[in-house]
């Protein structure tokens, strides 16, 4: 299979210039340096003119009809499809039914080959064939581009060649028509159609078959097939003609999906495709099949030997991943008396800080002197008091004193012999009034 005949292209792959053309004819070294050349080419019209050239191939009849598949459209490898296994299956077909023609011999690709190995198949047989090879393989694989287009057109041209195609140049035919037409003065402007008169000029041209210019069997055209066919009916007439025969040309088929018959015709088409599938649907299950045991066979050698090779690391890992339990334990069993630990250091730090607050109170008030200083200056500030006190006391018994003495000596005006009477009766007097004072 592809898969596993083409798995890595070569380094020679992708090489430039004109090196790898260097055995090859000028012409067709020409076609590969100009096709090699990095150039944006507008993939539509590219498709269009691939398209053309491979019905000069008639693609139609030994490609699609031998492989059961739809005529390509012209925008079918200028744009992605929907399915692009699908568009790469039709691609790497088509290249490999092209190459068969110039004497490549490789197997058929298939739809569930590898995208890079086919890609690898065909650059391989391109460059086998003389042909540019130089593009990516991704772009190969995605079955659509630029670089298919040029492939295709590639491959394409060498068929041509190889088939001694060449283009001639076109031949064109003189026009016989007038440039202008001859107008009539006299007709009016508004005049009418007369409806039965082109009814019968219809029916002359199209019932009495007139032939047209260009067309006829007789001996004043010999070799009429190889001209081209010119018709002397005007557009316009045929566009009406159209318009008038078109709803009855439409097929209608009415087909019953309850028949049995169809039914039988159907189970019958299907039963021959799958008995002509089956042949290759089994070569390619089978040498699927053939790949897969093969593979898992070397999955299993290696597996054999990397256990053989690491028995002994198998062991020293085992060994080492019961000590880890081990420790595993341990350091659970000790992180939990830690946290006891921790939690009674916890409970004794803050009793101490209570203690300590306690102290800190007591030593404050202790060695607080502000109560003294505060006694200090009030038994100051009373002895202060009592001295003023003391004072203003005895200047009123000596304004008490003089106010009495006024006061006798106003009432008792009698005389008073000697110094000595004088002082006995002040002292007297001044004994009562003290007496009295501190009543």
């Amino acid at each position: 299979g592809i898969n596993a005949e083409y798995g890595v292209l070569p380094n020679s792959a992708m090489d430039e210039g004109e090196e790898q053309y260097e055995d090859q004819p000028q012409a067709q070294q020409r076609r590969q340096i100009e096709m090699a050349a990095p150039t944006t080419i507008n993939v539509i019209q590219a498709m269009e003119v691939c398209l053309e050239k491979m019905k000069l191939l008639n693609y139609e009849a030994n490609f699609c009809r031998a492989r059961n598949m739809k005529p390509l459209t012209r925008t079918y490898f200028a744009m992605p499809s929907s399915n692009p296994s699908e568009q790469l299956y039709t691609f790497t077909s088509l290249v490999h039914w092209l190459l068969t023609q110039l004497g490549a011999h490789f197997d058929a690709p298939e739809p569930h080959d590898n995208p890079n190995a086919v890609a690898g198949v065909i650059l391989q047989q391109l460059r086998q064939a003389g042909l540019p090879s130089d593009f990516p393989p991704a772009k190969v694989k995605q079955g659509q581009g630029e670089a298919v287009l040029q492939i295709l057109e590639s491959v394409c041209d060498a068929v041509l060649e190889a088939n001694h195609f060449s283009w001639a140049r076109p031949a064109h035919k003189a026009d016989e028509y007038d440039d202008e037409a001859e107008v009539d003065d006299e007709a009016e402007l508004d005049g009418g159609i007369d409806d039965e008169a082109v009814v019968e000029e219809e029916e002359g041209l199209y019932m009495d078959g007139l032939a047209s210019p260009g067309f006829g069997g007789g001996a004043e055209s010999p070799g009429v097939d190889r001209e081209i066919l010119e018709s002397a009916i005007p557009a316009a007439q045929w566009k009406m003609e159209l318009e008038r025969v078109a709803p009855q040309l439409k097929a209608i088929q009415s087909v019953d999906h309850k028949e049995w018959r169809a039914h039988l015709e159907q189970t019958k088409t299907l039963s021959d495709k799958m008995v002509s599938g089956v042949p290759k649907s089994r070569e390619a299950l089978s040498r699927l099949s053939g790949e897969v045991s093969d593979g898992l066979e070397e999955i299993q050698k290696s597996e054999r030997r990397m256990n053989s090779n690491f028995e002994h690391l198998l062991s020293d890992f085992k060994n080492r991943s019961s000590e880890t339990v081990e420790s595993k334990q341990q350091y659970e069993q000790v992180l939990g008396v830690v946290s006891d630990l921790t939690n009674n250091l916890q409970s004794i730090s803050e009793e101490l800080d209570e203690v300590k607050n306690k102290m800190e109170d007591r030593g404050s008030s202790m060695t607080d002197t502000s109560p003294v200083i505060t006694m200090k200056k009030s038994l100051t500030q009373v002895k202060q008091d009592s001295k003023l006190m003391d004072i203003r006391i005895g200047v009123a018994q000596h304004a008490l004193l003089q106010a009495r003495l006024a006061k006798h000596a106003s009432a008792n005006a009698k005389p008073i012999q000697g110094f000595a009477g004088l002082q006995k009766m002040g002292d007297g007097r001044r004994d009562s009034m003290d007496d009295e004072m501190y009543d």
